[in-house]
């Protein structure tokens, strides 16, 4: 969708794939002003050649196919598997960085497209059931997010609320929601949504370019259905309908706003509270079947 939206403007697009002879890869080498070319980024070496003479760079890579949890991750070395969510979302990341970093000249901007559960506590009970059914992809996006940074790049993260394949807000009546991590969003968060259009989206990574507002900026973004009789006519002030109408609020990040946090020791309560729970459902279902075995036998 990126791609397509800034091949539709006219502007030089090189895209990486790791498979350049996959059927997306050709779709997108069908596009006027799209180059296609290999590159992982897990290998820094064809990072550092697919972005020699890019004033921009967009990264919305994720883990495909997603790689489910084992109990093993609380204690093993997470690189030492080439499909770990550690491998892609912050050793990819920084081997992205250094190669942009590297190049001559060097590439000026780094828009980032993570999630919104990255900026939760990892005491909230999704951003546990993330670590222990995803590999603690929360835990690697904000690693990663922390190194774009500590860089010399400018940069603009977006962490968007469940991307959907549907029509734009602005053609469904329904607001787009924006918040920072300015001091002035301090224990603010968009209100629960039902997702945000793949599209809008699209839209928003390609104005973090070059829009300037949005210079060192990390942005939780989300999508808010218009107020009716079924949702009590709920509607939220910071909204709007364009992200032109949203973006003049957009603060840069705080230094120190985003720091290290501690994943495995909330996953290794959930993991405990989870064989409790378990356990006593065990327990009361055997009783069940056992109180059912005597009746049947007191039938017969």
């Amino acid at each position: 969708m990126v791609v397509k939206k800034l091949a539709a403007e006219k502007v030089p697009v090189v895209a990486m794939a790791r498979d350049p002879g996959s059927e997306a890869a050709a779709e997108l080498r069908g596009m006027d002003y799209v180059e296609v070319v290999k590159a992982d980024l897990r290998d820094r070496e064809s990072l550092t050649e697919a972005v020699r003479g890019c004033r921009a760079v967009i990264c919305t890579a994720a883990v495909k196919p997603m790689r489910f949890g084992k109990v093993s991750d609380l204690w093993s070395d997470p690189f030492s598997d080439p499909g770990h969510p550690a491998n892609l979302n912050l050793r990819g990341i920084q081997n992205l960085i250094s190669a942009c970093e590297e190049t001559s000249p060097p590439v000026q901007k780094l828009v980032r497209v993570t999630g919104l559960s990255v900026g939760l506590s990892p005491w909230s009970p999704i951003s546990i059931l993330f670590s222990l059914v995803n590999s603690f992809a929360n835990r690697w996006n904000r690693e990663g997010e922390l190194a774009i940074r500590a860089s010399s790049m400018d940069y603009t993260v977006i962490r968007p609320a469940g991307i959907k394949d549907c029509p734009k807000a602005s053609e469904t009546g329904d607001k787009l929601l924006l918040a920072t991590d300015a001091p002035e969003w301090e224990g603010q968060r968009p209100p629960a949504t039902t997702g945000i259009s793949r599209e809008d989206v699209a839209d928003l990574v390609c104005a973090s370019v070059d829009d300037k507002r949005l210079s060192k900026a990390t942005l939780r973004v989300s999508r808010m259905a218009r107020g009716t009789a079924r949702n009590f006519y709920r509607d939220d002030a910071r909204g709007g309908y364009t992200w032109d109408a949203i973006i003049p609020r957009v603060l840069p990040d705080r230094p120190g706003s985003l720091a290290p946090a501690d994943y495995d020791t909330p996953a290794a309560a959930g993991l405990v509270l989870l064989s409790f729970v378990l356990g006593c459902v065990y327990r009361l279902l055997s009783s069940l079947l056992s109180l059912l075995a005597r009746r049947v036998l007191a039938l017969l």
